[in-house]
């Protein structure tokens, strides 16, 4: 049962063609109308009702369908909402993918960035010769063990200090640049040696040897 209808006042026109007493009973058919769904038999009050009743059927049509399309516009919209819900759900979830591969990355930088210090500082400590090394490396430069053990011995007392108190971090390039490679005993001279080669080739030549760019 409906809690409410219309009446519309073109609608009431009727009751200027009736008596009150007629009036009443149109208005008792019009509420047992709604209450019961009760129709009058009696013909004069059955065609008062027939405007009030095609007005009544329209206005539930259009109640119908209201309500039908508020339906559908709730569903559509809870439909939205549950998808805006999703999008946003698939939103946080990237958000949180981002935020793993971000700390990934930051670690692995960070990971990277550590052991690379780590390999230079590695690399760039020194790591004094021992005696072996050091004489082995003199005979192979045209020197003798001998001096190699005084340089050894020098830098070993320093604890591998230079002349001006500075740490070595390359002793060959010490050894070779400083006082330390001697020449092996009895060892002639570049000039002297050029100068001998240049008698082999031509002996008794002193002009050619003037001007030997090696005499």
């Amino acid at each position: 049962m409906k809690k409410s209808f219309i009446l519309y006042v073109d609608s009431l026109n009727v009751l200027l063609d009736l008596t009150e007493e007629q009036a009443g009973a149109l208005f008792i058919a019009i509420y047992n109308y709604h209450l019961n769904g009760v129709i009058p038999e009696t013909f004069w009050l059955k065609m008062a009702m027939n405007s009030f009743i095609n007005q009544w059927e329209r206005d539930s049509e259009k109640w119908a369908k209201t309500v039908e399309a508020r339906k559908e516009s709730g569903r559509k919209g809870g439909l939205s909402k549950a998808k805006q819900m999703l999008a946003n759900a698939n939103l946080a979830k990237q958000d949180l993918a981002n935020v793993a591969v971000n700390v990934n990355d930051n670690v692995n930088e960070n990971v990277t960035e550590k052991v690379t210090k780590e390999k230079k500082s590695i690399k760039k400590e020194f790591q004094p010769p021992t005696l072996e090394e050091v004489k082995s490396w003199f005979i192979e430069n045209g020197s003798t063990a001998e001096a190699g053990a005084k340089a050894w011995q020098y830098y070993t007392d320093g604890n591998w200090n230079d002349s001006k108190g500075q740490p070595v971090k390359n002793w060959r390039q010490k050894m070779r640049g400083g006082r330390w490679l001697e020449p092996k005993p009895n060892a002639k001279p570049q000039d002297e040696q050029y100068r001998q080669l240049d008698r082999v080739l031509v002996p008794g030549s002193d002009i050619l040897y003037k001007y030997n760019p090696h005499g």
